[in-house]
């Protein structure tokens, strides 16, 4: 009976890892899946996870400058920070922002949902975040 319930509690946590393992698992190929991954961090306020999203050369810079921007923060601009974030982003293609066509290059790919517009640039097939919103 003690080896049946051994057995039981070793395949539920290989079952279990399993699925942490694959169920955080992002398809870097598909911008949309990029995206949502990035701002769900960033809506958590989660900077160094979310800057694995982000161009690899700026990441640390720009979690640096996120952290520092969002923890100075009122308590209302935090609130209408995660309000604008939806919960579950659908994109739609979007226009360059101002800010960035001098930084645009071709491979370089807007999406918005609700107000919220990211970049995204694709560096040898892999998506990362190049424009953020905050």
């Amino acid at each position: 009976m003690q080896k049946l319930v051994g057995i039981i509690a070793v395949v539920l946590l290989l079952a279990y890892a399993g699925y942490k393992i694959f169920s955080g698992r992002i398809d870097w190929a598909d911008p949309n899946s990029v995206a949502t991954a990035f701002l769900s961090k960033l809506k958590s306020e989660d900077t160094d996870a979310a800057k694995k999203y982000y161009l690899p050369d700026q990441a640390d810079a720009w979690a640096d400058t996120t952290h520092e921007k969002l923890y100075r923060m009122k308590s209302n601009e935090s609130a209408a920070f995660k309000n604008s974030i939806p919960d579950k982003p659908e994109f739609t293609a979007a226009p360059a922002p101002i800010a960035a066509p001098g930084k645009a290059k071709s491979t370089d790919k807007f999406l918005k949902t609700g107000e919220v517009v990211i970049g995204l640039r694709q560096v040898s097939d892999k998506w990362y975040v190049s424009v953020s919103p905050y």
